[in-house]
């Protein structure tokens, strides 16, 4: 962003060049969340810069299309699977002190960002 829409005035930024950059960025493999998440920063800065008066039009307005790829289909860990892991956890002399979070984790469906909580 930084590279491209970031070395412009705010003035000269157009939809197009908002749309050519959400296109490069699609082209490069990102995500379509990464690209609705860049947007949604975007966005807010360009609307208040209309709120100023500094602009007339958001640029990133109707911008936000079908870019990027579709995510990737995400699968459970099966029981035995999930067994085999906390096996090797609780046996390894490295690992064997995250037995207790993965257990909590396994059993609750927590994800790492809220286990943190768990952690503080």
């Amino acid at each position: 962003m930084k590279d491209e829409i970031g070395r412009m005035k705010v003035v000269e930024v157009r939809p197009s060049h908002v749309k050519l950059f959400y296109a490069r960025l699609s082209k490069a493999d990102y995500s379509r969340s990464t690209i609705k998440l860049l947007h949604d920063m975007l966005y807010p800065v360009f609307e208040m810069a209309v709120d100023d008066d500094i602009i007339r039009k958001n640029p990133c307005k109707m911008a936000l299309r079908d870019f990027g790829r579709d995510p990737k289909a995400r699968e459970a860990i099966t029981n035995e699977q999930q067994e085999k892991l906390l096996a090797f956890v609780r046996e390894s002399n490295v690992y064997n002190v995250y037995f207790p979070m993965l257990v909590i984790m396994i059993g609750t469906a927590c994800r790492c960002g809220d286990s943190m909580v768990l952690v503080n």
